[in-house]
């Protein structure tokens, strides 16, 4: 062993166990090939993509961890100044006053997440088996100190329609990449109470509903939206009107979609209401490329029973282009304070997704189409951290599934969360 190349190859970036690897490799090429050179050429394209995709995987996870580590110093400092701040309130000294940038920024979401994902066709195949990120910040510039009129923006990872999430380049079902979208962007205007106009690309309503039976959590639409809420006036506790164009699956930069704001192939009229403490019901109507859905959804509050504390049942019927009726039932029981559970059932008919234009998934990644057994747990290891876990298994389908077997093990940083707690995004008194 060449313990001078060993050094070489470890001060490129490579640890020394792969440094062993690389000059193994070396040795089998050159045996099967027996040109020392052309064994060299070999190695050596092999290597520098593997160097490549080695030094950004390195980079990215460096860069979470730091940014992992310094949130956990905002949030328990801000906990220590917390208890600061009780303890000079009750000497009887002033407080000293935020510096109010929540007077023009806030920040609702913000965390950084990790899964690993497991996805086995009908035929046993195992496509997916990797390690992916997702990054996720939602900013509101306020121009008024109410917040009344508002820009409003949203950067995440994920290059599609349905797809939040990168492939960091560990494990089977893609490479690794490092992109960041615009996905969002519009103004909001709330001239008066319970009244709201938006207009640019934002995401879609599903009232009670989920991304099961309606549209996946990661989807983009542009256009425009009129929300009311004024249940003492109207009755209902929100009404909603869209008119935007949903499409493009594969472009998530909003600045490649803002040119469909001239265009609208899809229509929202949503109607919600809290019937009791117990219960709210949403329904919807929606046209879409021609194709028209019915939806309704139903959630309960039952903390009574033993089994489950929350019940909901949510279903849709699509009324022309191949008829076609789905739901999904979900129960879940909060035990501890810090973990949930949860149990459901899911039947999407076959053609869902593939009526639209582009003949792209619609709905959640996790359901797709198909019946299927729904099973998840979380824990909350801090308040700023869950894990969770997605077992989505299909049943009695007469027909091949891309995902007979769907598996996820997630763990997500609520960084909004941190944020909250420290002095600067604290709004002013």
């Amino acid at each position: 062993m060449d313990v001078t190349l060993v050094k070489n190859l470890c001060s490129a970036g490579t640890s020394p166990a792969e440094a062993i690897w690389w000059l193994y490799a070396f040795g089998q090429h050159a045996h099967a090939r027996g040109s020392v050179a052309s064994a060299a050429s070999q190695c050596a394209e092999q290597y520098a993509m593997f160097l490549k995709a080695s030094i950004m995987r390195k980079v990215f996870f460096r860069a979470h961890v730091i940014l992992v580590v310094a949130a956990l110093l905002v949030s328990s400092g801000s906990a220590q100044s917390q208890d600061n701040r009780g303890q000079t309130t009750a000497a009887g000294t002033q407080n000293s006053k935020p510096s109010g940038i929540s007077r023009w920024l806030e920040i609702p979401s913000l965390s950084i997440n990790a899964r690993y994902r497991f996805i086995q066709t009908t035929e046993g195949v195992t496509t997916t088996s990797h390690l992916q990120y997702r990054d996720s910040v939602v900013a509101r510039f306020k121009f008024d100190e109410k917040g009344r009129y508002s820009l409003n923006a949203g950067m995440h990872t994920g290059t599609t329609f349905i797809s939040g999430w990168d492939a960091s380049g560990w494990g089977r079902g893609g490479q690794g990449i490092t992109n960041h979208y615009l996905k969002q962007l519009y103004f909001s205007a709330k001239p008066i109470k319970g009244l709201e106009l938006q207009y640019g690309g934002f995401s879609l309503l599903r009232g009670e509903s989920t991304e099961a039976t309606t549209y996946d959590n990661d989807g983009y639409i542009v256009g425009q939206r009129v929300s009311l809420k004024r249940p003492k006036d109207f009755f209902f506790d929100e009404i909603s009107v869209t008119y935007a164009y949903l499409g493009d699956s594969t472009k998530p930069n909003l600045n490649k979609r803002f040119s469909r704001l001239k265009k609208s192939n899809y229509h929202q009229f949503l109607l919600s209401k809290k019937i009791s403490p117990r219960a709210t019901v949403s329904a919807d109507y929606t046209f879409q490329s021609g194709i028209e859905t019915l939806r309704q959804a139903v959630t309960f509050n039952v903390p009574e029973l033993r089994l489950i504390d929350r019940l909901r049942f949510e279903n849709y019927q699509r009324v022309d282009v191949l008829p076609a009726y789905g739901f999904f039932l979900y129960g879940e029981r909060r035990i501890f304070d810090r973990a949930t559970v949860g149990g459901g059932y899911a039947s999407i008919d076959r053609n869902y997704s593939v009526l639209n234009t582009d003949r792209f998934q619609l709905n959640a990644d996790k359901f797709q189409k198909g019946s299927r057994l729904y099973l998840m747990g979380s824990y909350d290891v801090h308040p700023c951290v869950t894990v969770s876990a997605y077992w989505l298994p299909a049943v009695a389908n007469d027909y091949a599934l891309a995902n007979q077997q769907h598996f996820q093990l997630v763990v997500s940083y609520d960084l909004a969360k941190a944020l909250g707690m420290w002095e600067p995004f604290k709004p002013p008194k």
